[in-house]
Formats: structure tokens, sequence, C-alpha cells
């Protein structure tokens, strides 16, 4: 009887296995957000887009993004190998999330289980935005 039982788990175990292969589906999405330039004290435009400074021991750049309402919401991103900047001629700045894995579908409906393979996050602000040989006296 308990061997009747322990192969009957098994045959389950294996249907469930095949099932979450054969439903696992990827997905490749990239998301950009329009970040907004503070005013510095000498200037009326604004060239500050990033700041950079330490949380609970990590590094992280923060930013303003620009909500839809019109309003602005201050948020981070770790600053880690996955994070590049580029400066580009534009007048705007863009924080550009990509994101690459798979979602197993069969197990949606009672745990929302989403596996990333590939994250990278590049920030994309004016030329000149980045202040070079800086000097803290």
């Amino acid at each position: 009887m308990k061997l009747k039982i322990v192969l009957f788990c098994l045959v389950v175990l294996a249907a469930l296995l095949v099932d979450l292969h054969y439903n696992l589906v990827t997905y490749d999405t990239t998301k950009d957000t329009r970040i907004v330039s503070l005013r510095s004290n000498n200037e009326a435009g604004g060239a500050f887009f990033l700041g950079t400074g330490y949380s609970q021991g990590q590094e992280y750049y923060y930013f303003y993004e620009s909500l839809e309402n019109g309003g602005f919401h201050l948020s981070k991103v770790f600053a880690g190998p996955d994070v590049t900047i580029y400066e580009e001629n534009r007048s705007d700045g863009v924080m550009r999330l990509k994101e690459k894995g798979y979602d197993y579908e069969a197990i949606k409906k009672w745990l929302d289980f989403r596996a990333q393979t590939e994250r990278a996050v590049s920030f994309h602000i004016p030329v000149g935005s980045i202040q070079r040989n800086f000097v803290l006296r």
C-alpha cells in the first residue's frame, strides 16, 4: 500500500513538472521612465539629473521621475554592475530598464513567480551633465 502511495505521488510530481515545463513563458521587456533635472544654485535651467548616495551600506543612484499627473517622485536604483550612464545629445533624461526572464503560467493563479535572468538599467542624460575632475574641499 505504501509503495502505491509513493508511486502515485511520483507520478503526480512528474506530471506537474512536465506541465510547468510546457507552460514556461519567456518575457523581454523594456520600460522607459522620464527623469527630470533639478535646478542648481547657479543655473536657471537645471542640469542635475542623477545623484549618488549610500543607504544601509549600499550605493544608489537617486533621481526624480516625472509622473503623469504632473508631480515628481524620488526614486533610486542600486548602483551595481548592471547600471550604465550615457551622455547623449538630448535635453531630457530617461532611465531605461530592460528585463529578460520567464514566467510559469501554470502556477500564476496561486503564486506570482517570475524568474529574472537578465536585468540592465541605463540612464540617458544630456551631454555635459556629468561633472568630471570633481574635487571635494
